[in-house]
């Protein structure tokens, strides 16, 4: 038997965020342009090709306030990781009300209701703590979940560096397998490279080799493969 299986989100509410951010929502409603920014930042639409809005580190515990700076409701979603739901601020002012049932909760998404555009209101907005502790690293993106607002420019991305160890782990693995394909105790990698994918219901195979001087692909459409649903 091994040991207690440890949680995935396990003691979030009691571990010390390293950082505090404030993120809000914003939008150009007659040209449909929907912003998500770190404040402090200018908004910007959404691209793939942009650099990340935010870059944290693997191991890391943050206190995020979402705030909704516009005339209609927005719902934040974050991928990858969970939340700790902290507090809904400022719903009562514009009418709307705080959902009792996912206060101290975890959650990837929540709402968070319009301002009510009275400049000496504050905005509605919820505090929340996101855990990236887990084996998460790399890319990702937040966004409102109204997939108008997400198409339109309200995502960002988000940058997980790993931590020093991980990073360390897989600088030793590279180099021992470095070594052992010098030794001849490892195979090195093959490269040719195969994709597949179906084409109009008949499946395809792409298959690549590289060499010294060119690269050849050779594709091979299997007719008489069934047609995986």
């Amino acid at each position: 038997m091994g040991g207690k299986w440890k949680q995935r989100f396990e003691g979030l509410a009691a571990a010390t965020p390293v950082t505090s951010r404030t993120l809000f929502f914003s939008e150009d409603n007659p040209d449909s342009q929907f912003f998500i920014t770190v404040d402090g930042a200018a908004p910007a639409l959404f691209d793939p090709n942009n650099p990340p809005a935010i870059v944290t580190t693997q191991g890391s515990v943050e206190e995020w306030t979402i705030q909704n700076r516009t005339l209609e409701n927005h719902e934040f979603h974050m991928h990858q990781i969970h939340f700790l739901v902290e507090s809904q601020n400022n719903f009562e002012i514009n009418g709307s009300q705080p959902y009792p049932a996912i206060q101290g909760q975890l959650a990837d998404t929540i709402q968070i209701p319009f301002w009510d555009g009275n400049p000496s209101h504050p905005f509605p907005s919820v505090t929340l703590r996101m855990d990236f502790r887990g084996a998460d690293v790399g890319d990702f993106v937040y966004h409102c979940h109204i997939a108008e607002h997400e198409d339109h420019g309200m995502m960002a991305i988000i940058r997980v560096e790993p931590s020093a160890m991980a990073a360390a782990i897989e600088t030793l693995r590279l180099e021992l397998a470095s070594l052992g394909q010098t030794l001849g105790l490892l195979s090195r990698p093959n490269p040719e490279r195969i994709y597949g994918w179906c084409v109009q219901g008949k499946l395809v195979r792409i298959r690549t080799t590289t060499n010294d001087d060119q690269t050849a692909a050779r594709a091979r459409r299997i007719s008489d493969a069934p047609t995986e649903r």
